[in-house]
């Protein structure tokens, strides 16, 4: 087996959280798609926001490979400590920009598909602007010696 891909026990539980990352946002946007007739004009944010999770998703399961294999490529590459710290870095810079575009993306998607709603209910009329607070009266409790 190559030194590059190693299957030992620590490798793989410390990748249940990444992987559960990975289905949890392929699962979102496999659950968009299903249901983008009932969404209406939020499913292309929806959809978008989702399949950059998951995209990101993705590179992070692959730059997860690759941290976790870092002394082998430093020591086959002949690289040093400050390459590998700009490496890191960019890394992390692309992800987290990935990872904040799609979070937006849905953000838009929920506010986008949220319907008008009137600031008063149906049928109250509007309180008229400097009116006392007094016009609502709260009914009184029973056996209250205040009796409206």
């Amino acid at each position: 087996m190559s030194d590059y891909f190693p299957l030992n026990t620590s490798f793989l539980i410390s990748m249940i959280p990444v992987l559960l990352t990975l289905v949890t946002f392929l699962a979102g946007f496999i659950a968009v798609m299903a249901n983008r007739r009932k969404l209406g004009k939020a499913t292309g944010l929806a959809a978008a926001g989702t399949g950059v999770l998951t995209f990101g998703a993705l590179l992070n399961v692959g730059w997860y490979i690759v941290s976790f294999n870092m002394p082998v490529i430093m020591r086959d590459l002949e690289v040093s400590y400050s390459t590998i710290s700009v490496w890191y870095s960019i890394a992390g810079l692309c992800l987290g920009a990935v990872h904040l575009l799609g979070f937006i993306l849905l953000l838009l998607s929920v506010f986008a598909g949220r319907a008008a709603t009137p600031a008063t209910p149906a049928g109250t009329p509007p309180i008229a602007p400097g009116a006392p607070y007094s016009q609502y009266a709260p009914p009184a409790a029973p056996g209250s010696p205040i009796q409206g």
